[in-house]
């Protein structure tokens, strides 16, 4: 019987990777990897084994899950799936990212190192805080939304569910981010960006609707 502090991570790519190191260096107990690909069944990844697929959490549901998953809408889809499977869903923080203790955190969340989150943010289910970000005061970010590296969040922002901050974007306070939108890598966000765009620019101006 397998313990219940095993952590195994769903998603053996590069992102799962990150995962590992977060959990490693936060002293976690993993048990291996599972992916939705069968062909890197009994791949070994620093040492771990890829363990199946889906069907390895039908026989042990006795371990917890980590995200390894960095496409927004498939993290929420296997985040839903395993929800409903009654299997819990843990958080990788890495030990060497600031956060305040006064942020809001659910579940299946990735904070990278480097990342600072500062007060009064919360962060929904599944949020990626990639590394070294920053989410300043007050910042509220909406489930399976994602900041990639080096992005910058000035206070009061806003990201809706699904979204994504490029590389070294940077979005000023008080400004709202819609659902399902990305923001273009090294952009500058200085108004509210609507729902389903692509914007990028200095300032970033939308040039696609992703309807």
């Amino acid at each position: 019987m397998i313990k219940k502090e095993k952590i195994v991570i769903f998603g053996a790519g590069g992102h799962g990777q990150v995962i590992l190191d977060n959990l490693l260096e936060s002293g976690m107990a993993i048990l291996g990897f599972i992916d939705e690909d069968l062909k890197k069944k009994g791949k070994k990844i620093r040492g771990f084994e890829v363990l199946g697929d889906w069907s390895f959490l039908q026989h042990e549901k006795s371990v917890e899950i980590a995200l390894g998953v960095g496409d927004n809408k498939i993290r929420e889809k296997i985040f839903g799936r395993i929800k409903n499977m009654g299997i819990a869903i843990v958080s990788a923080v890495h030990p060497k990212a600031i956060i305040s203790k006064d942020v809001v955190m659910g579940e299946g969340i990735a904070v990278m190192a480097g990342a600072v989150v500062n007060p009064g943010v919360t962060l929904e289910d599944g949020v990626i805080i990639n590394t070294s970000s920053s989410v300043d005061h007050d910042c509220y970010l909406e489930k399976f939304c994602q900041i990639w590296p080096g992005a910058r969040l000035a206070g009061t922002v806003r990201v809706g569910q699904l979204s994504y901050v490029g590389m070294g974007a940077s979005v000023i306070q008080n400004t709202n981010i819609g659902k399902n939108t990305v923001i273009g890598a090294g952009s500058v966000v200085i108004v509210n960006i609507p729902d389903n765009v692509i914007s990028v620019g200095m300032p970033a101006k939308i040039i696609k609707s992703k309807l």
